[in-house]
């Protein structure tokens, strides 16, 4: 808790500071990168 506490109101800053687009891209990257990592595990990775 207090590390979320400290990091989102900088997620926030962030997050108002960037455009729609770069929002959507970030996010994109982030599930890719998440998917990824699934699929890894999946087929026997560590």
């Amino acid at each position: 808790m207090p590390t979320t506490l400290v990091t989102a109101p900088l997620g926030v800053r962030i997050a108002h500071a960037l455009s729609k687009r770069a929002l959507e891209v970030a996010f994109g990257a982030y599930l890719f990168i998440v998917g990824g990592r699934f699929v890894i595990s999946l087929l026997g990775g560590h």
